[in-house]
């Protein structure tokens, strides 16, 4: 604690008969508060997506008696390196082969379908699934 940060930010817009209203704000706060929040969301999600399961199957076996009857070893674990998290952090990190994706809002749908995934939901978009675990889905 202790690290304060400062900034100003600077507003301007059009404002009637083509006069212009500036806004000018100075912020402190303290680093550590700010991102307290962030760090427990942080580790909320990586102990939940150490907890995944996964087991490719094939399409054409999709029944609920062929779930019941997996052995646990036909399950793997996500990829170590957790890059549906890099919704959290400046510069993301990627297993190789998995693509880098600094767009923020396909950061937060990647995390919304991964959830939506683990309740049964289909995804909303781009789910990249095969990469998360570092194998191949058949």
């Amino acid at each position: 604690l202790g690290d304060s940060k400062r900034d100003v930010s600077e507003y301007t817009s059009e404002a009637f008969l083509n006069s212009h209203y500036t806004t000018i704000m100075h912020n402190s706060a303290l680093d550590s508060i700010l991102c307290a929040p962030l760090i427990v969301d942080l580790a909320i999600f990586a102990e939940l997506f150490d907890r995944v399961r996964i087991r490719p199957v094939d399409s054409n076996a999709l029944s609920p008696a062929s779930f019941d009857s997996a052995p646990s070893s036909d399950f793997c674990r996500m990829h170590s390196v957790l890059s549906v998290l890099g919704f959290f952090m400046k510069i993301p990190l990627t297993p190789p082969g998995e693509p880098v994706i600094n767009a923020l809002n396909r950061q937060r749908g990647c995390i919304d379908n991964m959830l939506r995934a683990l309740v049964g939901l289909p995804p909303e978009n781009h789910l990249l699934l095969s990469s998360k675990i570092g194998a191949p889905l058949k």
